[in-house]
């Protein structure tokens, strides 16, 4: 029996722009589980979509806070969670894992703001920070923000597009 060998076949292919490297190297990918491909899909409906699924928690703590100590904890919770270093692929099939994944923690003054000043401020950057869409091809996929110097906030808006039934964020 002659059986033609599936490389005789046409096919037609499509390039894709996309280079899973470009934003460092990846310890892994995997496939992405059907939840996370709907998340991907809504992302392509426009703004709103995208942020309907950003999730956001603040802390208050009580005392002084040691910033560098914050970022090095921060970063250490980055580096033991591949969840938190996840992204997706451009046709949102794969997710990829960054080896490697800086987290910025960007500091915002507000020690020339007044009490009721203060106030709103935060509560505009509450809102900016669940409002404000998380780019799932080149992440992060979690972002930490700091008012200075007031009670001891902290904001940690997330995109739980990674944080699902594989994987649990704790």
């Amino acid at each position: 029996m002659d059986m033609a060998s599936p490389l005789d076949s046409p096919r037609t292919l499509t390039a894709v722009d996309f280079d899973p490297f470009a934003d460092g190297d990846l310890l892994l990918t995997a496939p992405a589980m059907e939840a996370q491909k709907e998340i991907w899909a809504s992302v392509r409906l426009g703004k709103d979509a995208n942020c309907a699924y950003n999730e956001s928690q603040t802390l208050k703590l009580q005392g002084r806070l040691d910033i560098k100590a914050l970022r090095t904890a921060l970063q250490a919770l980055v580096n033991r969670h591949e969840a938190l270093r996840t992204t997706i692929s451009p046709d949102g099939s794969t997710l990829c894992i960054a080896d490697l994944l800086t987290l910025e923690l960007p500091l915002t003054d507000l020690s020339e703001l007044n009490g009721p000043e203060q106030a709103s401020k935060i509560a505009n950057l509450k809102r900016y920070a669940v409002e404000q869409p998380f780019d799932l091809e080149h992440g992060p996929l979690f972002r930490a923000a700091r008012p200075l110097p007031n009670a001891g906030l902290r904001n940690f808006p997330f995109r739980s597009v990674a944080v699902s039934a594989r994987w649990r964020m704790v």
